[in-house]
């Protein structure tokens, strides 16, 4: 039985395999799926474009994409 306060969202999440992402992987993929910069995530969340770049990373990796096009192909539609 699902839990009553898990919301739309984050069942599709799951249902799409993002389950498997950390909250900050989460965070970066909305705005990576945005298009936004590394450079403009970093200056974002206040950390170093070397961690947006791993945490990028992480999430094209844990979602079976091989790059962001693939991934922004599948985010438009």
């Amino acid at each position: 039985m699902e839990s009553p306060e898990r919301g739309g969202k984050e069942k599709a999440m799951a249902m799409s395999g993002q389950e498997h992402l950390t909250l900050r992987e989460r965070e970066v993929l909305e705005l990576l799926a945005q298009r936004w910069t590394n450079e403009e995530m970093a200056e974002h969340f206040v950390i170093d474009v070397r961690t947006i770049e791993a945490h990028v990373s992480h999430i094209l990796h844990k979602l079976g994409y091989k790059d962001r096009r693939e991934l922004w192909r599948d985010t438009v539609g």
